[in-house]
């Protein structure tokens, strides 16, 4: 007797692309806890480092308009087998590289594939639902995606204690081969849909735009707000982007169907995942460094610490998804921005000697704000958009979230490091206390939570090696209170944001 049947084929699918959400987040957040180890073993800057993460999001960021586009004219199952084999194919290289130039370029590859599956990852299994369900079934994959968020810390610790940062990157290809299998023996085929034309011109002036922008912030405080380097590349991508608005006029098919955004629920939750991302990415991105090398914690200890983000995001997700669909969705996005807001406030008050219990009780309203506000946020672009236009805009959707992430990592890691610099030297001159330059330069890489504050006492003596260190702490601590407070800025913006989304309930 067969295992799948017509009646149970639905759950089939359902678990195949959930076991695909389980590879996308173990990568995101194993990534994450390892980057501080990855740094040390390749001797890297935290600026080299952000790259590694962030031309993951940038290649993401542009790219899944196209495949989102790719996916209507071609179908979504073929698009995804092909992704996920170049995921697949990334994550290998990534794991076998040498050198950090070889590791972002295997990222690259390891991007483009996640971009191509990302949206069918969403569109596949939500067709064979009918729409009373498809809260739920999203709020199922979300919870598929916060619980492997929430173990992926755990068992990026564990690969980093007692394998290598190399096998990070190794799991994804066996995982991988497993749901290229499923897919295949359980979805339909696609039909080509020949009407549709891809506007490659407009994509490429797009993808120009996004990268000069995301080049730009990430250069920031290595450049200089006022360097020629800095206002050219910034320039360039204003100029792209004037030329991928033109180039969209008076074209059947668009890049971006920008008529998706006359709704005014779609422009609403687009704008509240470009900020929301936006703080998510930056809170993931300088956790690890922070609990690693400011508060001097191992990988399973900070990794312990990131679980009441992702756990609390995880198991709420499913319980979320069945209140959208029998409250609606203004009700749970207004209490998730508050929620972020108040967890955000309370970064921002964390100092050198807090109790860590603050920064827990901050992840764990971060957690709580994202299981109520990507539901939410999610419901609504499946609701609102007709079929034809489901694979652009819902790629449109995703495309915010990578695209507020990569921003918020490039913008807030320039930042921080800035005010870190800045209040170390200002702190060091009140004390008159005077070092080497090269001695000076090596601490700056611990004042922007580069390297640990351990290796303080590499370069300097064991008299002034505590006031140091204090000193290095405060600093760091006065560049993550101001990003802290950034994002509790956001935050109240997406609440406000949330007063023009139209209620939606289908239970």
């Amino acid at each position: 007797m067969s295992l799948v049947t017509t009646t149970n084929k639905r759950w089939w699918i359902f678990s195949s692309f959930a076991l695909v959400f389980i590879i996308i987040n173990l990568d995101l957040t194993i990534v994450n806890v390892a980057l501080p180890t990855i740094a040390r073993a390749m001797h890297s800057t935290l600026s080299q480092m952000q790259w590694v993460m962030n031309i993951f999001t940038l290649v993401m960021t542009c790219l899944i308009i196209i495949f989102g586009n790719l996916c209507d004219k071609y179908g979504s199952v073929r698009v995804y087998i092909w992704g996920n084999v170049l995921f697949m194919l990334g994550s290998l290289v990534s794991g076998i590289s040498l050198n950090e130039p070889m590791l972002i370029a295997a990222r690259i590859v390891q991007a483009a594939g996640m971009a191509s599956i990302f949206t069918p990852c969403m569109l596949i299994p939500l067709s064979y639902f009918p729409d009373n369900q498809r809260g739920f079934i999203i709020s199922c994959i979300l919870s598929v995606s916060g619980i492997s968020m929430a173990i992926g810390p755990n068992v990026g610790g564990l690969i980093l204690e007692h394998l290598s940062w190399r096998w990070i990157f190794f799991i994804n290809v066996p995982l991988g081969i497993i749901t290229i299998f499923m897919t295949r023996r359980l979805c339909e085929k696609d039909t080509v849909n020949n009407a549709k034309q891809i506007d490659y011109l407009s994509s490429i002036f797009l993808t120009i735009t996004i990268t000069l922008m995301l080049v730009g912030f990430n250069n920031m405080n290595g450049w200089g707000l006022n360097s020629a380097r800095f206002v050219a590349t910034m320039a360039g991508s204003a100029i792209a982007a004037t030329a991928f608005v033109f180039s969209q006029k008076n074209k059947a098919t668009k890049t971006i169907d920008f008529s998706t955004f006359k709704i005014r629920s779609y422009w609403s939750v687009f704008c509240i995942r470009l900020l929301f991302s936006y703080c998510f990415f930056v809170v993931l991105f300088i956790t690890p460094f922070y609990l690693q090398n400011i508060m001097e914690m191992t990988p399973s200890q900070s990794a312990l610490i990131l679980i009441f983000m992702s756990g609390t995001f995880g198991f709420m997700s499913p319980f979320v998804g069945r209140m959208c669909d029998r409250v609606g969705i203004a009700g749970p996005a207004k209490i998730s921005t508050l929620a972020a807001i108040f967890g955000f406030a309370i970064m921002a008050f964390i100092g050198p000697h807090s109790s860590i219990y603050l920064t827990i009780i901050s992840l764990f309203c971060i957690g709580f704000a994202t299981a109520l506000i990507v539901p939410s946020t999610a419901r609504v672009i499946t609701h609102v958009l007709p079929k034809d236009k489901a694979g652009n805009g819902l790629a449109v959707y995703f495309t915010a979230g990578f695209l507020g992430g990569s921003i918020g990592i490039g913008l807030s890691v320039s930042i921080l490091a800035m005010i870190s610099r800045n209040f170390f030297l200002k702190t060091l001159k009140q004390f008159n206390i005077t070092l080497p330059s090269d001695v000076l330069n090596s601490l700056l890489q611990v004042v922007n939570g580069t390297h640990p504050v351990t290796y303080v006492s590499q370069y300097v003596d064991a008299v002034h090696l505590e006031k140091i260190k204090a000193i290095v702490k405060l600093s760091y601590m006065q560049g993550y209170s101001f990003t802290a407070w950034t994002m509790c800025g956001f935050c109240v913006l997406c609440f406000l944001l949330t007063y023009f989304i139209e209620e939606i309930k289908t239970a």
